[in-house]
């Protein structure tokens, strides 16, 4: 799975990563997006090189909704009460959540820093941990 996408990368270089979670409870979902580098590891004399692909993301979620404005039908020039309307991923109040991804084992390491550093960890065949589903998209370039 990471192989693709690791090659690609020079160590250095940035990644780009789009995660998204939902609650089996179906409470919430999130999104975050930001960049991941490869970072190469020091290996034992005679075994391959080992890497990690890490970064910081911005997290934002459904459960956190803002008022926006109406749209208006073309013609209409006065809005009838209620003005706005509740729209979810409120960008102003986002979390910060550092991705860590094992080049060798796929093993991801997710830890919350807006929760006081509170740690996710999922296995190669993730998807599902701690009753939430995770999805993740990566590619390379801007």
């Amino acid at each position: 799975m990471l192989k693709p996408f690791a090659n690609a990368l020079k160590a250095g270089s940035y990644g780009y990563v789009g995660l998204t979670t939902a609650t089996a409870d179906g409470r919430y979902t999130s999104h975050a997006t930001g960049s991941l580098r490869h970072q190469t590891k020091p290996a034992a004399v005679g075994a391959p090189p080992s890497f990690t692909l890490d970064g910081t993301l911005e997290q934002l979620f459904s459960d956190r909704t803002y008022d926006r404005p109406r749209v208006l039908p073309p013609g209409t020039t006065k809005c009838l009460l209620p003005c706005t309307m509740p729209q979810s991923f409120d960008a102003g109040r986002p979390d910060s959540l550092f991705m860590q991804i094992d080049g060798a084992t796929g093993s991801t390491t997710l830890i919350l820093r807006s929760w006081g550093d509170s740690t996710v960890r999922l296995t190669p065949s993730w998807g599902y941990g701690g009753g939430t589903f995770y999805v993740a998209t990566l590619r390379v370039g801007p």
